[in-house]
């Protein structure tokens, strides 16, 4: 069976769907570090999903992920970037 540590979330969800999709996952438990990538549009999402249970939030802004690894690294500090 395949252990997943993090789950990314795309950009290309509307915050409704995030928001549930995190949630959803918080309720059922399910251990995997949630991280929504957002764009700089949707920087109103960073504090709701955290709220929701995500352990983080990336930002992609020009199409580039800001301090991908550093995140990456705190919340999966077992895990090599």
């Amino acid at each position: 069976m395949t252990e997943y540590r993090a789950l990314l979330i795309s950009p290309g969800f509307n915050e409704n769907e995030v928001l549930a999709l995190i949630r959803g996952l918080r309720n059922e438990a399910v251990p995997v570090a949630i991280v929504p990538v957002v764009s700089e549009a949707q920087r109103g999402l960073c504090s709701s999903a955290v709220r929701a249970g995500a352990e983080a939030v990336l930002l992609m802004a020009n199409g580039v992920l800001v301090d991908a690894e550093e995140t990456l690294k705190r919340i999966l500090p077992r895990t090599s970037v």
